[in-house]
């Protein structure tokens, strides 16, 4: 993991900046944290959202390493890229991705079973399965609900 690294790891998770560490600014140390949680993105803030602006998408989380970090949009787009493949590969090997004061994605087996059509009534077998599981930590949680904590 490079310096870029740890660096946007740090402010997209903590929601602290090294630039302005100390200045108090959490206005600007915060934005990729909301970026990650799935609040409008630093190119949309001036503008209410509309039905095509409330998810956000890798492009949106590139787009806000970049105006945090200060590195070039290329750059950004392929920490953010590489942050995912990474997060993706261990999820893939059946393993728990913890992350602080957001949550937990896990895969969890699913046991084959017979399903039925509910138009039908017709009988149909579901095949074993892996599944992605996110479990929200009490931080999140508690921000979703506009509630304050002493790790927020």
């Amino acid at each position: 993991m490079t310096v870029g690294h740890r660096r946007f790891l740090g402010t997209a998770i903590h929601g602290t900046n090294a630039r302005t560490r100390g200045a108090g600014s959490t206005e600007r140390s915060s934005s990729a944290c909301r970026a990650l949680m799935g609040q409008r993105s630093p190119r949309r803030w001036a503008e209410e959202p509309n039905e095509d602006q409330r998810n956000a998408a890798q492009a949106d989380l590139s787009e806000a390493v970049y105006h945090e970090l200060g590195l070039s949009r290329n750059e950004s787009a392929q920490m953010v890229e590489s942050v995912l493949d990474h997060i993706s590969g261990v999820l893939t090997a059946g393993e728990k991705v913890k992350i602080s004061s957001f949550g937990t994605f896990s895969v969890r087996e699913k046991k084959g079973r017979i399903g039925r059509n509910p138009k039908t009534g017709e009988e149909a077998p579901i095949h074993p399965r892996r599944v992605l599981v996110f479990r929200p930590s009490h931080v999140l949680k508690d921000k979703i609900n506009g509630e304050t904590t002493s790790a927020g």
